[in-house]
This record gives structure tokens, sequence and C-alpha cells, in this order.
């Protein structure tokens, strides 16, 4: 995703987004599984940190905060698990 400095002289009309994806996890980078629900609307959710997010339409709200254990294990070298 890139991000464009705040421009005050810009237009409105220059505001609109017109595509995102969220394939990945920002927290971890895992692949977003992602289930219809009734509405219209998609429960999308990382299956490593069980952060969640629903989306509709140009809304997207995250209904669960991520398991930052689980971030942290997930990028602790392999064979080390990190415990609290």
């Amino acid at each position: 995703m890139e991000f464009v400095p705040f421009d005050p002289s810009a237009s409105p009309d220059l505001a609109e987004i017109s595509c995102v994806e969220l394939t990945q996890c920002p927290y971890d980078s895992t692949p977003i599984e992602a289930e219809g629900l009734s509405g219209g609307s998609m429960l999308l959710t990382c299956p490593c940190c069980t952060a969640a997010w629903e989306w509709h339409g140009a809304w997207l709200h995250r209904v669960q905060e991520p398991n930052r254990e689980a971030i942290r294990n997930a990028h602790a070298p392999q064979g080390t698990e990190i415990i609290p």
C-alpha cells in the first residue's frame, strides 16, 4: 500500500480510493481468510494472530484485536518459542 503526503490544496475529487486489497494481515503478513456474512458484509480473519475485520462496501472496521503473543511467536526464529 502506498501513502501519498497530504496536500491541502488538493481537490476533494482526488481523495477517492478506487481499489484496496487486503490479502495479508497487516500485523504478521499471514494470508487473510474471508467469510461472507448476511447483508453483503465480509468477515476477514487472520488465522495466525486472530485479528478480525468486518468489511462492508467502503467501510472496514476491526472487530478483534490481534493476539500479540502469536505475532511474536510467528516472527521468532524456527525452533524457538517465546514464552511470556
